[in-house]
C-alpha cells in the first residue's frame, strides 16, 4: 500500500463547505476507474485543498501521478 498526500495551496479564505462537498462529489467520477486506487479523501482547510490517496502499489500511484495528472477529467 502507498499513501500519497497532495496539498494545493489556495489564496483567500477557506472554501465554503457546501461548495467543496458538491465539487468533491462531482470529482469522484474521475477516481472510479483509477487502477489500484483504494481510497481518496478530499481535504479542505484554511491553507488550501488537496487529497489523501491510498494506492495498492507504488506502480499504480506513479501511473496516476504522471505529468498530466492534475488535468484529468
Amino acid at each position: 500500500m502507498i499513501i500519497a498526500l497532495v496539498q494545493i495551496p489556495l489564496d483567500g479564505p477557506k472554501r465554503d463547505h457546501d461548495f467543496v462537498v458538491r465539487q468533491s462529489v462531482e470529482a469522484t467520477r474521475i477516481f472510479h476507474d483509477v487502477k489500484g486506487l483504494n481510497r481518496k479523501y478530499f481535504l479542505n482547510s484554511e491553507a488550501g485543498g488537496g487529497g489523501i490517496y491510498e494506492f495498492a502499489t507504488r506502480e499504480d500511484a506513479l501511473a496516476w501521478f504522471n505529468d498530466g495528472w492534475a488535468d484529468a477529467d
